[in-house]
């Protein structure tokens, strides 16, 4: 797949928060990308333009892209920290080796800011660094996996995982500034596609029937390596995103639904440890949502084939287990530990219909019965050992 964009970086979408913070969202060809374009194009640039930059980069991502960043034009003669792979920057010792690094290099409030380059959990764990910093330096975003640029890279959540629980311990920190480069997504594996995709068709679901035809039509098309359809995919996930950021930055209101399966899929990451991407946890979550909302009586008749073929259209395949009611258990276990519980109950999205969802209050009977519906594995189908003649 190949940029969207030649020398000059092309506007997605520019977001103003209720509370008066803007993130700017283009698209680019990194390599070409100079610093002059950019300036002249962003607002939020041509701000940063008297400040030095200190990159954090995934290893991963360094490792197969450290020429292309060290030689980008707008990257060139920054400082550079190299954080874990994954889930594993998303620490407190990492944050402390970082903060401390970053006081070593002398960076001051004023006069530098962060570039955060890799997927979701870097994203998550630069801002979370970054906002803390004596007491926060402005960040600009390139993120380099599909999840990370329909979803992480946009309305500021940044986060460690604690005590076993994803994202326990975080804050708001809006990006100034996201470069989305396309050429990223050339080395990312068919299972890290489906990440991004999922979340994509998840937005869509919630925005309307036309964009979820839509991010379902595309997300098989990525899949098929279509750049036109990445883009449009893209595209469309950041605009059904955006207004959830807009009105709701601290997500107290709307913007909590776009958790829709995060509560079972986080669930299913912590039990899995890490064997689980984080697309097939949320599909599965999605889909042990969608069995809570039929047990309520409140399931549009039509929405189970739509989930269905908005998720098969992400190669996605649901989980299948044994012993479903052991892993209920297991699920539970995790959720109660959850910042949405409340008085031994958690707080689930249900998925009623396109562009209709709405929050409920879930106990863990309802939740271990609805979960074990989703994972239980059928019986074994026996073919009897007698001949015809016998039968």
């Amino acid at each position: 797949m190949s940029s969207r964009a030649n020398t000059k970086p092309t506007s997605a979408l520019s977001v103003n928060t209720s509370r008066k913070a803007t993130q700017e969202v283009y698209f680019c060809n990194l390599a070409k990308l100079t610093s002059k374009a950019l300036t002249q194009a962003s607002p939020a640039a041509s701000l940063l333009s008297d400040r030095q930059a200190v990159m954090l980069v995934d290893k991963r991502v360094h490792s197969l892209w450290a020429e292309q960043l060290e030689s980008a034009p707008i990257l060139k003669d920054s400082a550079m920290l190299l954080l874990p792979v994954g889930e594993k920057a998303k620490t407190f010792p990492t944050a402390e080796t970082t903060l401390r690094s970053l006081s070593k290099l002398g960076v001051a409030r004023n006069d530098h800011y962060i570039i955060a380059v890799g997927g979701g959990a870097l994203l998550d764990a630069a801002g979370f660094i970054a906002s803390l910093y004596h007491r926060g330096l402005p960040i600009v975003h390139i993120p380099t996996t599909l999840l990370a640029m329909v979803d992480a890279t946009l309305g500021g959540k940044t986060s460690v995982n604690f005590l076993g629980s994803k994202n326990q311990i975080g804050t708001f920190h809006l990006p100034v500034l996201t470069l989305l480069s396309l050429d990223f997504l050339s080395t990312l594996t068919e299972e890290h596609l489906r990440d991004g995709l999922i979340e994509s068709v998840k937005m869509a679901f919630l925005s309307s029937t036309r964009d979820l035809d839509a991010a379902t039509h595309n997300a098989a098309k990525v899949l098929d390596g279509d750049q036109d359809a990445a883009s449009r995919l893209v595209l469309a996930a950041l605009r059904n995103k955006s207004p959830y950021v807009r009105d709701d930055m601290l997500d107290q209101g709307k913007r909590t639904l776009l958790n829709l399966g995060h509560t079972t899929g986080h669930a299913l990451e912590a039990v899995y440890g890490g064997r689980m991407s984080h697309g097939n946890a949320v599909g599965n979550g999605i889909l042990v949502a969608m069995e809570i909302a039929r047990e309520m009586g409140k399931l549009a008749k039509r929405t189970p084939a739509l989930i269905d073929d908005m998720l098969s259209a992400c190669a996605f395949t649901p989980l299948m287990v044994q012993d479903a009611a052991h892993l209920a258990r297991l699920l539970w276990g995790s959720v109660s530990t959850d910042k949405k519980i409340s008085g031994g109950e958690a707080t689930f999205v249900l998925p009623l219909a396109p562009g209709k969802a709405e929050l409920a209050q879930v106990n863990m009977e309802m939740f271990s019965e609805a979960a074990v519906r989703v994972f239980q594995q059928p019986p074994p189908v026996v073919e009897s050992p007698l001949d015809d003649d016998e039968s």
